[in-house]
């Protein structure tokens, strides 16, 4: 039953799937689980990422709390292809979704979810439209987001989008549309199929 908290990190710079969580807290328990974000921040993981991206630990981390509300369709979405960093300026959204869960089903890979696009999903206009205001206000973004059962769309949480600029493919041999590689990229909360269309070099020109 609500209402319930969420509770998550506030880091200023992105540490992505590496700090805690905490999902459906009841307001008794919001103690223990902002001591919990807090601790997540000095965990070997952690660690190990920040002395790999030169990140101090001596910054630390603020605890979130949200006011979470029952959702119709919670989701995830990139404002570009995290593949293609050389178009990353080009709004070109990459939306997944859950129907009556929370976005962390989709996240933790527990759920498959929906790939949306207008045909399928009918909030996509108000959706795409604001997801474009985030990504010419803040750049490429990664973004988690939740519409209500009363309609209401709330993003909970935008980052800095990663691209996975270290992988290259010549995708010269290969016929448009073939998938040459399915992967993760680091910092992505959802699977992707590199496709040929998506990188070509003259995509920009149909961004």
């Amino acid at each position: 039953t609500f209402p319930r908290y969420a509770v998550r990190s506030g880091a200023p710079v992105s540490m992505p799937g590496l700090l805690e969580t905490k999902l459906n807290v009841r307001w008794e328990d919001l103690a223990e689980a902002v001591k919990a974000v807090w601790a997540s921040w000095d965990t070997e993981h952690a660690a190990a990422y920040r002395a790999q991206h030169g990140i101090s630990a001596s910054i630390g981390t603020a605890v979130i709390i949200q006011h979470m509300v029952q959702p119709l369709y919670a989701g995830v979405a990139f404002t570009a292809d995290p593949t293609c960093e050389h178009l990353g300026s080009y709004f070109d959204p990459i939306v997944e979704y859950v129907y009556r869960q929370t976005g962390d089903a989709l996240v933790g890979g527990s759920v498959t979810p929906i790939v949306a696009d207008p045909t399928n999903f009918p909030y996509w206009s108000q959706l795409n439209s604001q997801l474009h205001s985030i990504h010419d206000t803040y750049g490429p973004s990664d973004v988690e987001w939740v519409i209500a059962i009363s309609g209401s769309l709330y993003f909970v949480q935008q980052r800095a989008l990663k691209f996975s600029a270290s992988v290259k493919y010549d995708t010269s041999q290969y016929e448009a549309g073939t998938i040459i590689a399915t992967g993760k990229p680091i910092g992505a909360p959802v699977k992707l199929n590199l496709m040929v269309t998506r990188c070509a070099p003259d995509a920009a020109g149909k961004a």
